[in-house]
C-alpha cells in the first residue's frame, strides 16, 4: 500500500449494474475514509500537480 497518493496505483471495481468505479488506497488503518468527488469529477481532481 502506498503512503503517497500520487504514487498509489489506481484500482477498479465493477458494480452490479456494470458501472466501473476507480479508487486509490493510501495509508494504513482499519476504518477507511471515503472521499467522493463532485458530479463529473475524477481521480485527477484529487492529484496534486505541484
Amino acid at each position: 500500500m502506498a503512503l503517497n497518493y500520487s504514487l498509489a496505483s489506481t484500482r477498479k471495481v465493477t458494480a452490479a449494474n456494470g458501472i466501473e468505479h476507480a479508487y486509490r488506497e493510501v495509508g494504513e488503518g482499519g476504518v477507511p475514509l471515503v472521499l467522493s468527488v463532485h458530479f463529473r469529477g475524477n481521480l485527477d481532481n484529487w492529484t496534486r500537480r505541484w
